[in-house]
């Protein structure tokens, strides 16, 4: 009932007709509202996207004419043997931290060893 009343108010037509009559005519009045909302949020979307596209494309041209292909080889080869490098620093770290956890003596290992040796020697 609150559907039918909200329909019958925001639609010109008659109420005789059917519900679909109605639906269709609706949709068809507010057509022309979507398509200039769309109209509207093409435009948006240009004034936005082309200033942005012009920017990405002088960069790109920048790069093209300002940058030599051997200096970015070459950014990217250091890059590389610094990553290399890193992870045989980290490697060794690791190494040496077994190595010196291996050495560590507990004091108490270290008394018995004492106790052990003494009853040994007398």
């Amino acid at each position: 009932m609150l559907e039918a009343h909200v329909l019958s108010s925001l639609t010109p037509f008659r109420h005789d007709n059917s519900d679909d009559e109605n639906l269709d005519a609706l949709a068809g009045s507010l057509q022309s509202v979507f398509t200039d909302r769309g109209k509207e949020l093409k435009r948006e979307i240009a004034q936005r996207l082309v200033p942005t596209h012009n920017h990405v494309r002088a960069i790109h041209n920048v790069v093209d004419t300002r940058i030599k292909v051997s200096y970015g080889k070459g950014v990217a080869m250091l890059n590389k043997a610094c990553l290399a490098t890193e992870g045989t620093i980290c490697i060794q770290q690791d190494e040496i931290g077994q190595a010196h956890r291996a050495k560590q003596v507990c004091p108490f290992n270290i008394c018995v060893r004492i106790s052990t040796n003494s009853t040994h020697i007398g």
